[in-house]
């Protein structure tokens, strides 16, 4: 009779967890919230034997307790005959685990898409930039170019100019010296000219 009662009793334990973990995991899913996929959040086993010590303090005294426990377990939480209470506890918390770390792996991925896309997206604009201050560049070298050569006919002009002026001033250097001889000579004439005539 004590092996009876304490398979119940064991049962109704089990079955308790179960149920304690499915309503967590239930009340977590229509919440919405993160803490759906954390493990870390299923109820804490003192709390699941303060509910069990509870929910057997409301049978009546004369109706015994392992009895009056697993047929109220079988009524209230039929879920149980699905198949071993602790392959299933531990099914649901091998599946949480693997949805938590499926959506670890989502959120990596949609990180590293997101970089992605950020680096090609600042490529890109480090690209067309570079290609215009490359054609702004080129443009700077073609009027620089155009001034260097403006300057080099400019500069030719000039030297051009300077020889001219040079020969210029050699002429009149020249015509100057030409002119005050014949000036030296015409004076002289008239000085002979101005003499008197010597009988």
């Amino acid at each position: 009779m004590q092996m009876e009662e304490e398979g119940p009793n064991t049962t109704v334990f089990n079955l308790l967890k179960t149920f304690d973990t499915y309503a967590a995991l239930y009340k977590e899913e229509s919440s919405g919230e993160d803490s759906f996929l954390k493990i870390d959040s299923l109820p804490h086993p003192d709390s699941l034997q303060t509910q069990y010590e509870q929910k057997m303090k409301r049978w009546r005294p004369g109706q015994p307790s392992s009895t009056a426990s697993w047929d109220y377990f079988l009524v209230s939480f039929p879920f149980w005959a699905t198949g071993p209470l602790e392959e299933q506890a531990e099914q649901i918390h091998s599946d949480t685990r693997l949805l938590q770390m499926k959506r670890e792996k989502m959120q990596m991925e949609l990180s590293h898409k997101r970089a992605r896309i950020e680096l090609e997206k600042t490529a890109n604009l480090n690209a067309n930039k570079f290609e215009r201050e490359a054609e702004c560049n080129q443009e700077l070298l073609k009027r620089i170019k155009q001034c260097q050569e403006r300057e080099t006919e400019i500069k030719n002009t000039l030297q051009e100019q300077l020889e001219i002026n040079k020969t210029c001033q050699e002429n009149i250097e020249t015509l100057n010296k030409k002119l005050q001889e014949k000036e030296i000579k015409l004076a002289e004439a008239n000085e002979v000219r101005a003499e008197p005539l010597i009988w």
